[in-house]
């Protein structure tokens, strides 16, 4: 391989099976996040299991203080609350892989925004049950080292006089519990913030140019050159074809272009500082759109100025093209164009018309320069039909496929979507993200409830005789209510403090990929806050109102 003088050239092998690496590239990101939100679930999980484990362990003091006055050393029951940890996460371990199998085929992960989408397999294989056994023996050491290490060492006076734990172990407990309680919250609340703030950046995307979600304009690709169509014979066809569409009822328009907005690739020109007119001393770039007559008004892009293409355009006229408003900008500042030459390399255009700007690689990209020529005057093999309808997609696809059948029988009209299909097509990571990290939010917080309900409930039945002598006294059922909620507010309070010093370095992590908003969006995290909070107070009430039907008497005669 030679290179021309004063160029550097170098190749980069890569293997084979590594795939294609642009898709690899696309989804590296979002997996990624993928396996760090799933290790945040699973910590989680792990922390509202040790604390209903640890719960549970003092709840058999007297069993572990009698085992350790009949000689059992502190390290056999470690040992034996540790076993006892990893039978259930084994069993948690062996029911999550199996809900793994079945969830597979709920989620379609495919590489849209080209005609044939590749779908990638989230079945779990070899390398997933080696993880997943790993993961579970990791947590089963995790889930029963803690309460183990907790309850180990018995007040062996206490209990077994029944007087019950002293205060030095009553305080250490609740310690240890609500510090597993604050990783719960603080967590779900990183992920909860996660979640909005991809839904929000998905939901400000589609607000960039709302005209493109139309589900009243169907697109479908014709490729005449599958059936080795002459350029004369192509451009009889494309005029019958439009002539056909056009004729249909609840057609109000029909059109022909090379590419549909929020599409990846197209054409597009690269000039050098001054290989323009009017000059420009920087290199520019811009797009090149194909268009039959009537694609504007087709598609939703209005004309600022000026014309669209027409009949009088066509191969033998001067050639003609309609740019939009950021190449008027760019080479006649605030002068109109319409009816000035344009010269791009050794090719000059008249322009005719200027058209509003619109997204034509990626809705999160800025404006591109783009110019749009006839089809009459740039033949293509290969256009996308495009109409707009007042019917159903179903309606006016089979009076279409019959229509263009009668044309000829053998060329197939592939890839049918709507314009809102298509643009949805080109947010496939976006949407992903969001779609996984909201489900996944949902779960941590359906555990961080579940787990503080757990938690409050215990914690609540061990006051039960404090209850009791407060109503006794006179208090109010709304009192005793009010005094456990703000209890329990505290910790949530605490949990929030710590997860927002988290989210704000974890959010940094995927500033990159949100669109149109920052890490540390203001109203994303109050509504996370005002979300989790609200989850908090649920998982209290209900306990903390179970509380106040305690039997004072009752209440009063437990030791």
């Amino acid at each position: 391989m030679s290179a021309a003088e004063g160029e550097n050239w170098s190749v980069r092998l890569l293997p084979a099976t590594s795939g294609d690496i642009a898709l690899v590239n696309d989804l590296e990101r979002p997996l990624r996040l993928l396996m760090i939100v799933v290790g945040l679930i699973l910590i989680i999980a792990a922390a509202n299991v040790a604390n209903l484990l640890l719960t549970r362990a003092y709840g058999r003091q007297h069993e572990m203080a009698t085992r350790v006055a009949l000689g059992a050393s502190r390290w056999r029951i470690i040992r034996q609350l540790v076993v006892e940890g990893s039978v259930l996460a084994t069993a948690g371990g062996v029911l999550g892989l199996l809900l793994g199998v079945w969830t597979a085929a709920l989620f379609d992960i495919r590489t849209s925004g080209s005609a044939a989408p590749l779908a990638l397999s989230i079945e779990p294989d070899t390398t997933v049950l080696v993880f997943t056994a790993l993961a579970s023996a990791i947590v089963a050491i995790a889930i029963g080292v803690v309460p183990a290490i907790g309850s180990s060492r018995p007040d062996l006076l206490a209990v077994i006089k029944a007087a019950g734990e002293t205060a030095g172990t009553r305080i250490g407990k609740r310690r240890l519990r609500t510090s597993l309680t604050v990783v719960q919250v603080a967590l779900a609340l990183v992920l909860v913030i996660g979640a909005g703030l991809f839904l929000r950046s998905l939901g400000r995307l589609r607000a960039v140019d709302p005209a493109l979600l139309n589900n009243r304009v169907i697109a479908a690709t014709l490729d005449l050159t599958l059936l080795g169509y002459s350029e004369g014979r192509g451009r009889q066809f494309y005029d019958a074809a439009l002539e056909s569409a056009r004729s249909l009822p609840g057609v109000q328009a029909a059109t022909l272009t090379s590419v549909l907005p929020a599409t990846p690739g197209g054409s597009r020109e690269n000039l050098g500082a001054g290989q323009t007119d009017p000059r420009v001393d920087v290199p520019v770039e811009f797009d090149v759109v194909t268009t039959a007559p009537g694609y504007f008004p087709t598609i939703g892009v209005p004309l600022v100025s000026g014309r669209d293409f027409g009949g009088a355009d066509s191969a033998t006229a001067a050639s003609v093209a309609i740019v939009n408003e950021g190449m008027r900008r760019t080479f006649w500042r605030d002068a109109n164009p319409v009816g000035q030459t344009f010269k791009a390399g050794s090719e000059t255009f008249v322009v005719v018309g200027v058209a509003r700007d619109t997204k034509y690689r990626s809705l999160r990209e800025r404006s591109r320069l783009t110019m749009y020529v006839p089809l009459a005057q740039s033949y293509r093999s290969e256009m996308n039909l495009v109409v707009r309808t007042v019917l159903p997609r179903e309606q006016i696809v089979g009076a279409l496929r019959s229509k263009l059948r009668s044309l000829d029988t053998a060329l197939p009209l592939y890839d049918v979507r709507t314009l809102a299909e298509h643009v949805e097509r080109s947010l496939y990571l976006d949407r992903l993200r969001a779609q996984l990290l909201g489900l996944l939010a949902g779960l941590a917080l359906a555990l961080a409830g579940i787990g503080i309900y757990a938690v409050l409930s215990y914690s609540i039945a061990e006051r039960a005789r404090e209850v009791g002598v407060r109503l006794a006294l006179g208090a109010r059922p709304a009192d005793v209510v009010r005094m456990l909620v703000v209890a329990s507010a505290r910790l949530a309070f605490v949990g929030i403090g710590c997860g927002l010093l988290l989210a704000s370095w974890m959010t940094q992590l995927v500033a990159a990929q949100l669109f149109g908003l920052s890490a540390m969006d203001a109203p994303t995290i109050a509504a996370a806050c005002v979300l989790l909070l609200f989850v908090v107070m649920i998982a209290t009430l209900v306990p903390a109102r179970r509380a106040t039907r305690v039997d004072p008497v009752v209440a009063l005669r437990r030791t």
